[in-house]
Formats: structure tokens, C-alpha cells, sequence
């Protein structure tokens, strides 16, 4: 994590322009409406089912908690989250945002670059959309609740999403940290 005005972010928030922040955050939000997903929580395989992909569940080997196979339109969830939805919804979300971006896929684990950057951007901006963040902050905020770890476990009940993505969503909209 980096410093950067009193906030700690992760490198690849900054690793992205605001002009491309901007286009992932509107396809995004095209995918939202367009399969109807305007109540919380977002449900992802909604999205995978109305493009026309399939989300199944399989054994993968190594690190890695998800996988795009663009050939046969599918995404493959490692079979250890089939009981986590808030784990299996951002990977799903996250393995979105590498079909709807046509972004590349990390070679080997912990793989870092410009297109996880953007796919992990994307499952963020797909599962926690900006107004609904901002939202709920805002009533969380007039309950007087002013711990935010409590914050960000509302959020994670909220939105079905681990409290890294949490973490992150709020650190990407200057929320916290």
C-alpha cells in the first residue's frame, strides 16, 4: 500500500488514468442496467448468465482463485469459494472484467499488471457502484457509527463482497484509511 494525501492506497489504484477509470466505471455501469442489476446486492452471475457465459465450479491448481476461458464463454471459479458467495462474486466480477475489457490474464501467481489492475477496478466499480458506496455512507454516517472497520464490515453485508474489495472501493472513492 502507498501513502498519498493522509490516505493509504494500493499501487494499482494510482497505476490507472482517470480518463481509463472513467471507461470502466461506464462499462460497468452499461452491464448494471442493461441486466437490470439495481438492487444491492449486485448479483454478478446475472450479468455472466444474460451475456450469454456460464460460471461453473472446478478444482484449480495453484494460487489462482478464478479463470476466463473466453472459448467456450466460461468462467471458472476455484471450487473452495462455492460456499463463500462474497469471495465468489468478486472473482466472478473480477473475471468479468477481463471478457467486457479484452484484457489479458496474469501469467503465474501474485501476477501484477496493467490488466488485473484494470479487472480488479472493474469487479469493484460492477459490485459497489459509486452512488450506492456513497449512499451508504452517508447513512451510515447519520447513525453516529464512527469506527470504520464497522464501516467496511456494513459494506461487505451490503454488497456481498469481501472486506479487502471493501477496503478497497472506499479507499478508491477517498473514503477512510
Amino acid at each position: 500500500m502507498y501513502y498519498r494525501g493522509g490516505r493509504y492506497l494500493e499501487r494499482w489504484v494510482m497505476a490507472l488514468t482517470p480518463q481509463r477509470k472513467k471507461e470502466i466505471e461506464n462499462k460497468a455501469q452499461e452491464l448494471l442496467v442493461k441486466h437490470g442489476q439495481t438492487k444491492l446486492p449486485i448479483d454478478p452471475k446475472a450479468v455472466v448468465e444474460g451475456e450469454g457465459l456460464s460460471v461453473f465450479y472446478e478444482d484449480i491448481v495453484g494460487n489462482c482463485t478464478g479463470l476466463l476461458d473466453r472459448e467456450n464463454k466460461r468462467i471458472i471459479v476455484d471450487s473452495d469459494l462455492a460456499g463463500n458467495l462474497p469471495h465468489a462474486n468478486c472473482v466472478i466480477a473480477h473475471e468479468l472484467g477481463h471478457y467486457f475489457l479484452n484484457l489479458g490474464t496474469a501469467k503465474g501467481e501474485g501476477a501484477e499488471n496493467d490488466d488485473e489492475y484494470e479487472a480488479n477496478y472493474f469487479a469493484h466499480t460492477l459490485l459497489m457502484p459509486a452512488p450506492y458506496v456513497e449512499k451508504l455512507v452517508e447513512i451510515y454516517n447519520e447513525k453516529e457509527e464512527t469506527a470504520f472497520d464497522s464501516l467496511v464490515q456494513y459494506l461487505c453485508y451490503m454488497f456481498q463482497v469481501t472486506e479487502r474489495k471493501a477496503r478497497h472501493r472506499l479507499g478508491e472513492l477517498r473514503f477512510g484509511f
